[in-house]
């Protein structure tokens, strides 16, 4: 059995999704599933080609392949399914994934929120190290509230403390009223709200909780096209999956010296040597036996 179905079983509560494109000429977006280890390191348990981002695809995908592929007693013990936040059909995509995993909620990503969420609205807080600094230790404490705050009053507390902070004297002193202020706003209406998406406080039931870890599982999908033995936009669907089963384990968890960017060597899932299971117009076949990270599955064109 491949690791991410082990790690699947061992681990259901927790399942990450995301998306990425530019792997295949026929423009077939990439669909990753993934859960976590018991080291809390991101395996992948399905590699999907999905026809597009539609609704009527989540849909499908939801409630008709993905109980195919992992089981409906698992789907059943899932609680949280982590996506990116960047579809533009949330509302169908939570329609899809209520109507499968009965017991479970979607949920954004929290490095989306945080790490997007400030480049979009705060940028940079000024050139100088000591200002670097600050923004580093704000983000950081943003993160906090994913892993290391736990309780509901430790994390109103660190919430109170981080504004405190951001509005002190010797803060303000470095980067200015003006982006202190941008700071306190970008927390307010980008980041608080949205508190029921990352902050673990309100997860404590759920084991391995942990909303960074889906940056992780984009890591994998990363790896895909910038390893050595890389897939390609122009290749063939086929040309890229057999790319993909082949990719050798050790490039392709490349060091970030060597380009393999943001994402650190351990977060790539590793490969496991066993069958890889095929949707394609409904029907399962196998495809390859000679390794592949996952599982492989052609979602049919309706």
């Amino acid at each position: 059995m491949p690791i991410g179905k082990r790690c699947l079983q061992a681990f259901p509560e927790l399942l990450f999704s995301d998306a990425t494109h530019k792997t295949n000429q026929e423009n077939r977006p990439l669909i990753t599933f993934g859960v976590k280890d018991a080291e809390g390191r991101v395996q992948v348990v399905i590699w999907a080609w999905a026809p597009n981002e539609r609704a009527w695809m989540f849909r499908w995908l939801f409630q008709t392949a993905v109980p195919a592929i992992i089981g409906k007693a698992t789907c059943e013990r899932i609680r949280l399914v982590l996506t990116d936040g960047d579809s533009q059909k949330l509302t169908q995509l939570d329609a899809a994934i209520s109507s499968v995993f009965t017991k479970c909620v979607r949920r954004r990503c929290g490095w989306h929120i945080i790490h997007q969420g400030w480049k979009q609205h705060v940028g940079s807080v000024g050139r100088s190290e000591e200002a670097k600094e600050i923004a580093k230790r704000i983000r950081s404490w943003l993160y906090s509230f994913m892993k290391s705050v736990e309780t509901l009053d430790e994390y109103k507390a660190s919430k109170a403390l981080l504004l405190s902070y951001v509005n002190s004297e010797e803060v303000v002193k470095v980067i200015g009223d003006d982006t202190a202020d941008n700071i306190v706003t970008f927390l307010r209406s980008n980041v608080f709200v949205h508190e029921q998406h990352f902050a673990r406080c309100f997860y404590l039931d759920v084991r391995g909780f942990d909303a960074y870890s889906n940056t992780c599982l984009e890591g994998t999908n990363y790896g895909v096209k910038y390893c050595e033995n890389r897939v390609l936009p122009n290749m063939s669907q086929a040309k890229a999956t057999k790319v993909m089963i082949n990719q050798d384990e050790d490039k392709f968890t490349r060091k970030p010296e060597e380009g393999f960017g943001r994402f650190p060597q351990d977060t790539v899932a590793s490969q496991d040597k066993h069958q890889c299971t095929c949707f394609t117009n409904g029907r399962e076949y196998v495809a390859a036996s000679n390794g592949c990270v996952g599982e492989l599955h052609f979602l049919p064109c309706l």
